[in-house]
């Protein structure tokens, strides 16, 4: 027992990984485990006066679990901290929205109900973006001072000295609020091949335009053979590419990203990447300029500044050192 009468508190935590500072944290592992198992093995490890990290991203793929075991833990009578990370939420489903319009009216009320749920005196949101940090409390109706800000991180790992080169194409990737349609007329009349990485469907592409998923390992090797990346988002209320964008810098890659919550956060436009609206004419003027020759020691030293924020900024120990910060803080307030 420590000098209060308390048995020593811990953090507890489902994010595996990290930086060696994360090792502290007490590990309860989902991978290999049912949804069921993990909640179980969760609740068995948090006690009272612990502090538990668990990933507010995880959705249906993965069945909400931490979510769930959010919801689960709530319900003590004696609840502990609990930080739900990557909050990147929506009232809305747009994916769900498209397959199922019918449910389009009830996922909203669903979303509120559950998020109202998981708010409680020990509870804290931290979301990707400082838009976020603004606009998450008042969306979601949460008691003020819930919502923390941990910027994120490039998520390179093993990729993150890997060899680059130039093929001459552009290259885009993911799906999460990617705007697709705008990159497609951006393109038109730009003198490269567009190389994009994701499920998005459209039908009569151009011969110069290849689209298709890729495996984890594809997908890379594509990253690394780019001239440039550029990251199409739609406007939303929640953030997204920010993982794409920051392990192009990382790389070494030129950016160009569309304006959208976090983007500024995370890039200084005509430093480190170029900012642009969200209009044709704008994006395909940035990508001209970055290919245009004439450009190139312009363009290699705003690669070369990205890179260094990149890793300097926004490395995987930054990341985690944030939530540890915050986490230590909630041990410090215990009753």
């Amino acid at each position: 027992m420590g000098g209060d009468g308390k048995a020593p508190a811990h953090i507890v935590t489902s994010l595996w990984g990290g930086h060696p500072s994360w090792a502290q944290c007490r590990l309860v592992d989902r991978r290999g485990v049912s949804t069921i198992r993990h909640v179980r093995n969760l609740l068995k490890a948090v006690g009272p006066d612990d502090v538990v990290v668990l990933n507010g991203a995880l959705g249906w793929a993965y069945r909400y679990v931490d979510v769930l075991a959010a919801l689960c833990l709530r319900l003590r009578r004696r609840r502990p901290w609990v930080i739900l990370t990557d909050c990147t939420w929506e009232p809305g489903s747009r994916a769900l929205a498209r397959k199922a319009p019918w449910l389009a009216g009830i996922v909203p009320l669903v979303s509120r109900a559950v998020v109202r749920a998981l708010d409680h005196d020990r509870a804290i949101f931290c979301v990707l973006s400082s838009d976020e940090a603004r606009s998450f409390g008042p969306l979601w109706r949460l008691r003020h001072g819930k919502v923390a800000h941990t910027p994120f991180c490039v998520t390179l790992y093993d990729w993150l000295d890997a060899p680059v080169r130039d093929e001459g194409y552009v290259f885009a990737g993911g799906n999460s609020l990617r705007d697709y349609p705008l990159l497609l007329s951006a393109m038109e009349g730009v003198d490269a091949p567009l190389r994009i990485a994701s499920s998005f469907a459209a039908p009569n592409l151009p011969a110069h335009v290849l689209c298709r998923p890729l495996s984890h390992a594809d997908f890379m090797d594509e990253l690394l053979g780019s001239r440039v990346v550029v990251t199409p988002l739609q406007v939303s209320q929640r953030s997204a590419g920010q993982q794409t964008y920051l392990n192009a810098m990382a790389l070494g890659k030129p950016v160009i990203v569309t304006e959208a919550p976090g983007v500024r956060d995370h890039i200084e436009d005509g430093r480190t990447g170029l900012i642009v609206a969200n209009r044709p004419e704008a994006l395909r003027e940035a990508i001209r300029w970055v290919l245009d020759d004439a450009n190139a020691v312009a363009v290699a030293a705003m690669a070369r500044a990205g890179r260094e924020e990149a890793r300097a900024r926004f490395s995987d120990r930054s990341y985690y050192e944030n939530l540890l910060e915050i986490a230590r803080g909630c041990l410090a307030r215990r009753d």
